[in-house]
């Protein structure tokens, strides 16, 4: 497999040691900062009605997606065409998450604020809680399979949620990935406005996806490509080539 722009070289010594895990991660992203830096800024200007921020992050989810594989992807090219192609499944998964977002934070909040007067309301926060926990993952799970197979929006969900379940200890860990960029962006309010705006969106997705397509391409991928090679007819299509 060629690395970057499928540059020539003089190739890779055979005592060389080759790259894997987070080193692989962390080349494929460095190899392509500036590239990253500018699918930023053309994500945000895709998400200025915030009604198509879930196209957007499924275009986004694509072209890191296909960066982190060490694979070529066309960043004004591939993001208009898959923010085109998955915008009947990612507009409601967008507006959905966020609207149950925001519904099962004010639950937490305003059930925990009740727990001095009724106990029972601590049990209720710690199931939006945990609700709201479960949602972050499951949102980026269904970008990742919209952008990978071709699956009805049902489908999507179902093998969405059903991943989240399968590695919870992933899951949590992109939850706790993505609060901190959250408690760090207002933390550093307004200065962090510059990092949002050209590099932590990207970043965000990047590091997203390098924890959850390892699951995905496990338990989804490589059982296609099975399925593929014996030829038996399979239940999706897949997008990955």
């Amino acid at each position: 497999m060629k690395f970057g722009l499928q540059k020539e070289g003089k190739g890779v010594s055979k005592s060389e040691e080759q790259k894997t895990g987070f080193v692989l991660y962390l080349a494929a992203y460095l190899s392509r900062f500036w590239k990253l830096m500018g699918l930023c800024l053309l994500y945000l200007a895709a998400c200025v009605p915030v009604i198509t921020i879930g196209p957007a992050t499924a275009a986004l989810m694509y072209i890191v997606k296909k960066y982190m594989q060490q694979d070529m992807a066309f960043i004004w090219q591939d993001f208009w065409r898959n923010f085109k192609s998955n915008f009947k499944q990612a507009l409601p998964v967008g507006i959905i998450s966020l609207l149950a977002s925001a519904l099962l934070l004010v639950a937490t909040f305003f059930y925990y604020a009740q727990g001095e007067l009724m106990a029972m309301t601590y049990l209720l926060a710690a199931v939006t809680a945990l609700a709201f926990i479960i949602l972050i993952p499951m949102t980026y799970y269904s970008y990742l399979v919209m952008v990978s197979v071709e699956l009805p929006l049902k489908d999507v969900l179902k093998n969405a949620a059903a991943l989240t379940f399968a590695k919870l200890s992933r899951s949590f860990v992109v939850f706790l990935i993505t609060l901190g960029f959250i408690l760090l962006t207002l933390y550093f309010y307004p200065i962090s406005l510059v990092l949002v705006a050209i590099i932590l969106p990207a970043l965000h997705a990047y590091i997203v996806c390098c924890i959850l397509y390892p699951v995905m391409h496990h338990l989804m991928i490589k059982p296609l490509q099975k399925k593929h090679e014996t030829n038996v007819k399979a239940i999706f299509t897949d997008r990955t080539q």
